[in-house]
């Protein structure tokens, strides 16, 4: 895989389009993210990327932690969308006992890389 650097712009600025659609704006949020989110090069199809919850021993969630891939495509940039809504939504939970709901988790993550899609498809063609 190559990854073009004169995109990595274009995609980091679909990708805030991405968020923002899904109301991911609170500067709160990414910078408790920063420092917590590992970006690797690889094709999408080859790693199990995610969002990973620090849970204590009591149950209470501490931390969050993220991996997904470099964006290179929009393959790659829905990934991000979707962990990013994970990682968002677990955003709200740190300091509470912690139960994730992993359907209605996937579901909305999902939505959330589908209403994406659909703005490109209502982009004027050049």
């Amino acid at each position: 895989m190559i990854i073009e650097k004169e995109n990595t712009n274009y995609w980091q600025n679909e990708l805030i389009k991405g968020l923002t659609l899904e109301g991911i704006t609170d500067k709160n949020f990414f910078d408790f993210m920063k420092g917590k989110i590992k970006k690797l090069p690889l094709n999408v199809d080859d790693f199990g990327w995610g969002v990973f919850p620090i849970i204590s021993q009591d149950g209470v969630l501490n931390d969050i932690r993220m991996v997904v891939p470099v964006i290179y495509n929009v393959k790659s940039l829905c990934v991000n969308i979707h962990e990013y809504v994970h990682a968002y939504e677990m955003y709200f939970d740190l300091g509470k006992i912690y139960k994730w709901h992993i359907k209605e988790s996937e579901q909305k993550a999902c939505e959330a890389e589908k209403r994406y899609l659909l703005t490109l498809d209502n982009r004027p063609k050049l």
